[in-house]
């Protein structure tokens, strides 16, 4: 399979083997270091024809340099484009298949052996075959694929509506599309995906107006020696097409985002596609296509779990034998922990405490608060539940204060909550679920109250009013409730004389007028005229309210007694200009950490987001939002580190520099 014969210095093709050139005794630059980009046998050394013909006499089995491979190459594509020896195809075409799959790492050889094969494949078969669904169907090439173009060529000059994979090969094969890792990785499941949605939208297909450009097609080889016209038929040229296609892409690549969370699954356990746990990481459409069986009875269990509550305690480790995650450490993850979050949202449920809501921890040998949340429980990050979130640890912190949190005080909590208008109904349920998680296990003071402090006062107002109508929900108050309250009052700069207040007044919310009816006014009758009056002061009664007076005072004074407490500190964060446009300063300060480190585990990610005072799994979401908007895909990536895709950090250099 190989050309020989003399050399002649003006247009010796380059894989013609001279016989008449030298060759050494041994084979030297195996890895072809010293070859050029365009290689030829005449202008190897004697070491390298040596190396190049023992290659040969083997069969062609020994992994060599990709040059040598080349100049093989190009007598093959030379023999079956100019020669025309169509008795030879089959035979060429499966030696360029073995070589193909040898040498598949190399990205140019790839390339080229492809568009061959493509070319070959057209010449033998006069019927157009479907090309095969890949992400990497263009293969490097920067046009669309001539196998695509022939097949929807034919489509098109029949007049048949294109379907699902039609239009996911043209889709592919376009130039400028670029499956980013989550469409690449999850690819048969985002072309799943694709076909589900794709006959929801276009039952019937899509009828596209064939264009007036006909297909032409030429093959130019990779020795860049010749160049000839491939005989095809008489078929319209897709690719001069830009509509529908692109309105298309765009719904592809938007769906493919909803697989991400599978592709972080698949990078961790590459093994755990066919698992529940990748089920239950599909989108909730797709769900049920192949495994709605299985997630249906796992439903069913949880349903079990919860009985008739609307809320009920359960083991962690029971809930975590239901998603079939093994067993491990008693600690889990940060990141696990989100991720069972999002698994329990595609089933209709959610517990708490939800890493993606709060710092607190879940462990194997624990307990966590199951509730349904029928439309999910994605991650709330507006200042209204963050202040309500606090508010709650407040008020369980003043009634878990005498040792124990009773339901008249969780009843209470969840009235203070439905005062807030701003919440939604599963904005709620979540609260009180935190609530009732939190009766057993309550948060730190400290850390409580400083959470407290960074709120706005109208936020702090309304938790301190909250603890003490929690205070007075069980109908006494004790004098460790007082001094919680005081302690309170004290480090959030209050006076203490408004708790005091509220809890003589028995509420904690201070007097205000209430309407109960609109006031009527109706004739009546005549007042009399004021008549002259003398009052007179019984002494003897007034000594007595005094001595009675001074006696509280005294009671009041041995219960009411101060505790030293620290002040919250206040931090204040520095504010600058975003060096990333779009992107506010501290998020854009917690990019730049990211950056400079290269990449941070998940606690130092979420110390570093809680001191410029953002959620750590919001501050993720947003940057990535950020990203879309930008690069058209996220940038931050997600294991049990937190780090910048590689292949953006330049375009993000690129962007920091110029802001």
């Amino acid at each position: 399979m190989i050309y020989v014969g003399p050399t002649r210095s003006y247009d010796t093709p380059r894989d013609r083997v001279d016989p008449t050139a030298r060759v050494g005794l041994t084979g030297e630059d195996q890895l072809g270091i010293a070859l050029s980009y365009w290689p030829s046998y005449h202008a190897l050394s004697p070491g390298g024809r040596r190396t190049y013909l023992d290659w040969l006499a083997g069969g062609r089995t020994t992994r060599v340099g990709i040059g040598y491979v080349f100049i093989f190459f190009y007598g093959l594509e030379r023999r079956l484009f100019v020669d025309n020896a169509r008795a030879e195809l089959d035979v060429i075409i499966a030696e360029v298949e073995r070589l193909y799959a040898q040498y598949q790492d190399n990205n140019s050889f790839h390339g080229y052996a492809n568009r061959l094969l493509t070319a070959a494949r057209l010449v033998r078969s006069a019927a157009a075959q479907a090309p095969e669904l890949s992400p990497d169907l263009r293969a490097g090439d920067w046009e669309m694929p001539l196998s695509v173009r022939r097949y929807l060529g034919g489509k098109l000059a029949t007049g048949e509506a294109l379907q699902a994979d039609d239009c996911l090969l043209w889709i592919l094969g376009m130039p400028d599309t670029y499956l980013g890792a989550t469409g690449r990785r999850c690819f048969p499941e985002l072309t799943e995906l694709w076909r589900h949605r794709f006959a929801q939208l276009y039952p019937e297909g899509i009828k596209v107006r064939a264009p007036k450009r006909p297909l032409s097609a030429q093959y130019r080889a990779a020795s860049s020696e010749f160049q000839v016209n491939l005989s095809i038929g008489d078929l319209p040229d897709i690719a001069a097409l830009t509509q529908p296609v692109t309105r298309l892409r765009d719904l592809l690549l938007s769906w493919q985002s909803e697989l991400d969370a599978l592709s972080r699954l698949l990078l961790k356990r590459p093994d755990a596609r066919d698992t529940l746990e990748g089920a239950l990481c599909l989108p909730s459409d797709t769900v049920d296509l192949r495994f709605g069986e299985r997630v249906g009875a796992v439903r069913a269990a949880m349903n079990r779990l919860l009985g008739d509550a609307q809320m009920s305690s359960a083991r962690t480790r029971e809930v975590l034998a239901l998603l079939e995650i093994e067993d491990g450490d008693d600690k889990l993850p940060v990141t696990l922990q989100r991720h069972i979050a999002g698994l329990l949202d595609r089933l209709g449920f959610a517990f708490e405490p939800d890493r993606r809501h709060t710092e607190a921890s879940l462990n194997r040998d624990g307990t966590l608060v199951l509730f349904k949340g029928p439309t999910g429980a994605p991650a709330q990050t507006s200042a209204t539940f963050i202040a309500a979130r606090t508010l709650v640890e407040i008020a369980l912190l003043a009634a878990a204060s005498d040792g124990e949190v009773v339901p008249a005080e969780l009843d209470q909590v969840a009235t203070d909550l439905s005062a807030l208008p701003e919440l939604s109904i599963d904005e709620l349920r979540r609260l009180s679920a935190h609530a009732l998680w939190l009766s057993r296990d309550p948060p730190r003071l400290q850390a409580a109250l400083k959470r407290l402090g960074a709120l706005p006062a109208k936020a702090t107002r309304a938790a301190t009013q909250a603890a003490v109508s929690t205070v007075l929900a069980d109908g006494r108050v004790l004098p460790v409730e007082v001094r919680f309250l005081e302690k309170l009052h004290k480090a959030l700069g209050l006076p203490q004389d408004e708790a005091y207040a509220a809890l003589h007044r028995g509420t904690g919310r201070a007097d205000e007028p209430v309407t109960v009816a609109a006031a009527e006014c109706a004739a009546g009758v005549p007042l009399p005229p004021e008549a002259d009056a003398v009052v007179a002061f019984d002494a003897t009664r007034l000594a007595r309210i005094r001595e009675e007076t001074s006696q509280v005072s005294a009671l009041l004074t041995s219960i009411f007694i101060e505790d030293p407490v620290d002040a919250v500190p206040t931090r204040a964060v520095a504010t600058s200009s975003s060096r990333f446009e779009g992107l506010d300063a501290r998020h854009a300060d917690l990019l730049s950490a990211i950056l400079t480190a290269g990449r941070l585990d998940q606690d130092a990610f979420a110390a570093r987001a809680r001191d410029l005072k953002l959620l750590p799994g919001g501050a993720l979401e947003t940057i990535n939002e950020w990203a879309f908007e930008i690069f058209d895909e996220a940038l931050l990536e997600e294991d049990d580190d937190i780090y910048p895709a590689s292949h953006l950090r330049d375009r993000l250099s690129a962007l920091e520099n110029a802001a």
